[in-house]
């Protein structure tokens, strides 16, 4: 490819040079992935995925994102319908 750290690419263009995708890609296919497996209601990792908090005090500032809430911004930005 002959480049240098002095030329001026973009992270962009070298991952379309050498047919890679970018990391924000393969996290959210890999996310997609994880989230197509079937799992048992009773496992505790499901009923960890899919709890409530009921008490408690939240910490100041905007609140982390809950993986259900990750996978569905992920689902939409890949355009994957929900009940597929």
């Amino acid at each position: 490819m002959n480049i240098t750290f002095f030329d001026k690419i973009r992270n962009k263009e070298i991952l379309r040079h050498v047919g890679l995708l970018p990391e924000t890609e393969i996290v959210i296919d890999r996310n997609l992935r994880w989230l197509g497996h079937r799992m048992d209601n009773n496992r505790l990792p499901r009923q960890i995925l899919y709890s409530q908090l009921c008490k408690g005090k939240r910490k100041h500032g905007r609140s982390r994102l809950r993986f259900k809430y990750t996978a569905k911004r992920n689902m939409n930005c890949k355009g994957t319908d929900r009940d597929k």
